[in-house]
């Protein structure tokens, strides 16, 4: 009965480490396959930024560079230069063209005054 005894002991021993062992090994599998997932995941993360900055690369390739965007500031400002003396122009002839409209105005009512006294 003792022989038994250990035999069951034995055994109940043996299959409570097999059964941790098997639940370790589907721990660790587990884990690992949650790893790789992860690790594809990221890869294919890395393949669309790869993807992205490869373009960004050729886009800027034919962006302006600093000397044209240089350039193409001392033009604007030119342009607004030249629009600012235009303007100042324009408002002097407006302020002549309103000091003819009054003095046409005032010969055309010393004409009428005159006219209407001759009669």
């Amino acid at each position: 009965m003792l022989y038994e005894d250990t035999l069951r002991l034995g055994l109940q021993v043996v299959n409570m480490l097999g059964t941790l062992g098997l639940g370790a090994w589907m721990y660790i599998e587990r884990r690992s396959d949650k790893t790789n997932d992860r690790v594809t995941t990221l890869g294919e993360k890395v393949d669309k930024l790869d993807k992205d900055l490869v373009g960004l690369a050729t886009a800027a390739e034919g962006a302006p560079s600093h000397e044209d965007l240089t350039r193409l500031y001392a033009k604007i400002d030119a342009t607004n230069e030249k629009l600012g003396e235009t303007s100042d122009r324009v408002a002097k002839l407006s302020g002549s063209l309103d000091s003819l409209n009054d003095t046409l105005r005032l010969i055309s009512a010393e004409i009428i005054r005159k006219g209407l006294s001759n009669d």
